[in-house]
């Protein structure tokens, strides 16, 4: 997740004034590690502001890992079933379906899941180069394309962000231009991270967006 991405989650989140005591699930929420210290900037944008205003946050993975606190596959009927009970007035699905051999599942989920009057918050690359974790189908949706996943949903509000070049990203931290180069020359160890520095590299100073929006279950 870019910075200028998890800005504007937070300020759809602000606008929906979600009552203390309001659940939000985050699905794929990858590690308390990783929000915290490796892309501090979700933690800081995102969920410490829910935290101070006594809205709990409920961090889904299918991966047992310190900050994951449901622990189970979405598209398991056990756990879908207690997910739905759980009634969340907010869904999280943020840079999720690229990497997804099959889509179609989670989606069903995340219908079942957002509640009527819920709301769902829907991120992914638009304008974006490979990135294997551990695949990248290369599914680049548009607005209109998040959109039309939900047809049952009203759509309140969308963006496409500009995240900037690999190269700006790299003015604020020059030795990563210089690991990325490191690792592309290395094509043996760890092949699919290989891959994603090769498409990092030829997407120097290409432009990246992010398509996001904000649903309403009716």
């Amino acid at each position: 997740m870019h910075t200028d991405e998890a800005k504007w989650i937070s300020g759809k989140i602000l606008s929906l004034h979600l009552s203390k005591g309001s659940r939000v699930l985050n699905v794929g929420s990858s590690t308390q590690e990783f929000r915290i210290n490796h892309q501090p900037h979700i933690d800081l944008f995102v969920f410490r502001p829910l935290r101070e205003r006594g809205i709990q946050v409920i961090h889904q993975d299918i991966k047992e890992a310190a900050g994951v606190n449901f622990v189970g596959d979405l598209t398991d009927g056990d756990s879908l079933s207690r997910l739905k009970d759980l009634r969340c007035n907010l869904v999280l699905c943020n840079n999720l379906l690229e990497h997804l051999a099959d889509r179609a599942p989670l989606l069903e989920a995340l219908r079942e899941i957002v509640p009527p009057g819920g709301y769902l918050i829907l991120t992914g690359p638009f304008e974006y180069y490979k990135h294997m974790d551990p695949i990248d189908t290369m599914y680049r949706p548009s607005i209109s394309d998040l959109g039309a996943l939900f047809p049952d949903m009203d759509l309140l509000d969308s963006a496409l962000i500009d995240a900037g070049t690999v190269w700006r990203s790299f003015s604020k931290h020059p030795m990563g231009l210089a690991k990325l180069l490191i690792r592309v020359a290395l094509p043996f160890w760890k092949h699919r991270g290989w891959i994603t520095a090769v498409h990092k590299l030829l997407w120097l100073f290409r432009r990246r967006t992010i398509a996001c929006v904000l649903l309403q279950n009716q």
